[in-house]
């Protein structure tokens, strides 16, 4: 196995028709990173727009593309894609080959964004998984609703047991919770919402149908008075449950603030 070879395995570029020429050290964007140059030829049997013949076809220059990579050796890697231009001489079109690690019109590959929604399953904020994997925090949002597109649930089903909880996240006009929502019989998520206010998750929970909302008898939440008529407004079969959790939070809260009001007065009472 050749060394660039063996470096297109590094970076989990499996695309039989990337070349790696070189690997070098270069400046892209006033910052140090790792640069692989390489190229992308396809051979086409039919002209995918008129479907010619493959003797219409000739190549057409080259078109070069910057795509992020996931970091190696703790810097930047990007590759830098030189994908070979067709024109088609039967319908007159010209056409760009293309490769499987990376979507039509976007420069971040797929490998960082299966990084991102690795990160996403740790709890942690959004910033903070947009400065590991390199990239912003509004390509964070696009990978998770991206993410939520594709697993969006069926409207005529709802799990007999539902976890409600919010969780802070990226600040945006929504505010700065989101909310998540678990099924309580297999404890995976069922879906997590950018706002946590009623009106909009009164909107989204009424998108289901009435007998799968019917059919829901739990809901297990926090102390926060939305929740409860929320539950009123959309599950009228369920009851709420209040976790233990909370509970013993808001306990422990109590006698930390009695242990802080007693200690003043003592104090106060010891200087006089």
């Amino acid at each position: 196995m050749s060394d660039l070879h063996s470096i297109k395995s590094l970076f989990s570029i499996k695309d039989e028709n990337i070349k790696i020429t070189e690997i070098r050290e270069a400046v892209y964007k006033n910052r140090k990173v790792t640069l692989a140059e390489s190229t992308l030829t396809r051979v086409f049997r039919r002209c995918p727009c008129c479907k010619a013949t493959a003797d219409q076809l000739v190549k057409n220059g080259k078109k070069v593309s910057m795509i992020l990579l996931n970091r190696s050796g703790n810097k930047r890697a990007y590759l830098r894609l030189k994908k070979q231009r067709y024109h088609c001489r039967a319908c007159g079109k010209y056409f760009t080959a293309r490769t499987a690690m990376v979507n039509p019109s976007c420069f971040i590959s797929k490998q960082v964004h299966y990084q991102i929604l690795e990160e996403l399953s740790e709890r942690q904020a959004m910033t903070t998984i947009a400065k590991h994997c390199d990239v912003s925090s509004t390509t964070i949002q696009r990978t998770l609703r991206a993410l939520s597109a594709a697993a969006r649930p069926r409207l005529d089903h709802l799990p007999t047991c539902l976890l409600f909880d919010e969780f802070r996240s990226l600040s945006t006009w929504h505010g700065s919770f989101s909310f998540s929502c678990m099924d309580g019989e297999t404890g995976r998520l069922f879906d997590i919402l950018p706002s946590r206010k009623k009106q909009d998750l009164v909107a989204y929970f009424m998108r289901f149908d009435l007998k799968a909302r019917q059919k829901v008898r739990f809901i297990v939440t926090d102390m926060n008075a939305p929740y409860f008529s929320l539950v009123k407004e959309c599950f009228p079969n369920a009851e709420v449950i209040v976790d233990r959790f909370h509970i013993v939070q808001h306990v422990n809260k109590f006698f930390d603030a009695v242990r802080k009001r007693v200690h003043e007065a003592l104090r106060s009472k010891r200087s006089n």
